[in-house]
């Protein structure tokens, strides 16, 4: 799941790059194509198209390069739709603000605005929509039970069975289970070791909170040694390391 994470995210660039140029170039379709505004409001002035192709191009890299600034190209494995939206309006909001900067320090201000306004609107909406079909396409993948994240789950009771039978029922969350333990002991390690050289094992989940400090710090060691993702349902304990990431659910 890692890869794929990382080859979406990869996608989200270009992808961004061709909606925000399609936004532009729609947007000055609109004020000077369009009978319907142009009668409305004349245009004072008419931008060549050559000279706005060459902002265009030069404004949608710093448009993407905004959305970097605002971790919009940031790896997660789960995001939630909201938060990619009002990201991407903030960053639009941003690169409008900066725009309009330049153009009233150029002139230009009252001869764009127009365009301006569009590309503002039209660049959440096209970004979006690139988005939304990406997370379309990741979904089929995983219901389809590719670029799933094989993990195994460590815990009993409710959490525990809950957690197993959500995952195997809905593969669309992008897990694979491939085992459930009751607990963690030397026996259970090696029997994950053995998984882990037979599958693409990449995460332990340890759901029962009742796990004492010391097996916690047990659960670290091996996860660390073995190059696995340790998420833990506990909300006291959070810690990061180059190797090893201790989530809450």
């Amino acid at each position: 799941m890692r890869k794929l994470t990382f080859f979406f995210t990869f996608l989200k660039v270009p992808l961004d790059y061709i909606m925000i140029l399609t936004a532009a170039l729609t947007a000055h379709f609109l004020r000077f194509q369009v009978p319907f505004i142009t009668e409305l409001r004349p245009a004072t002035e008419l931008i060549p198209f050559q000279a706005y192709l060459a902002w265009t191009l030069l404004g949608s890299l710093g448009l993407v390069a905004i959305f970097a600034l605002l971790r919009l190209y940031a790896p997660a494995t789960k995001r939630r739709f909201f938060d990619e939206f009002f990201g991407v309006i903030n960053a639009c909001s941003l690169g409008l603000a900066l725009a309009v900067l330049v153009m009233f320090f150029s002139q230009n201000l009252l001869a764009s605005r127009f365009i301006i306004l569009m590309l503002w609107f039209l660049s959440i909406v096209l970004v979006m929509a690139g988005r939304i079909i990406l997370r379309l396409v990741r979904r089929l993948m995983f219901q389809k039970g590719q670029g799933l994240e094989s993990i195994i789950i460590l815990g009993h009771g409710k959490n525990a069975e809950f957690l197993a039978q959500e995952i195997e029922k809905n593969p669309h969350h992008g897990f694979n289970l491939l085992a459930r333990f009751e607990n963690f002991s030397p026996l259970v390690a090696r029997e994950i070791i053995n998984l882990g050289k037979k599958t693409s094992l990449e995460a332990l989940w340890a759901v029962d909170s009742e796990y004492t400090p010391e097996e916690i710090s047990q659960l670290l060691a091996f996860a660390d040694e073995q190059h696995l993702t340790l998420k833990y349902g506990a909300d006291f304990f959070v810690t990061h390391t180059p190797k090893l990431a201790v989530e809450t659910f």
